[in-house]
């Protein structure tokens, strides 16, 4: 886990600034995405604010957050209580973006056991 809300990724500052300048002459993109909320949210912040890339408008947008904090993973809610921010607005999409065959192992898990990505 983390160790707070900024500290303690596998994706750096630096892997996305090499991933963008890579990208750039080909007008490329990237699709971030991770079964934990907190990961995914770093990822985003990172790219978006360090990186150049720009969020990119989804189909089924998240724009607000229903349940308790019950329902969330014990990650989650720390991340939560932490003051993480949530996985709420444009670029946030309710459904998965990509055809089964383009799926992680993790996102097939995932949608075996009715998990959200």
């Amino acid at each position: 886990l983390p160790l707070d809300v900024h500290k303690g990724f596998m994706v750096t500052k630096k892997l996305l600034q090499k991933s963008a300048k890579l990208m750039c002459p080909f007008r490329g993109m990237l699709l971030l995405t991770s079964n934990c909320e907190d990961v995914a949210v770093t990822m985003q912040s990172m790219a978006t604010t360090n990186c150049d890339f720009q969020v990119l408008e989804v189909p089924n947008a998240v724009w607000n957050v229903k349940g308790s904090l019950a329902q969330l993973t014990q990650r989650a809610r720390r991340w939560i209580e932490m003051g993480g921010t949530r996985a709420v607005g444009q670029g946030w999409s309710q459904v998965g973006l990509l055809p089964p065959i383009g799926w992680s192992e993790t996102e097939v898990k995932c949608r075996l056991e009715q998990k959200t990505v």
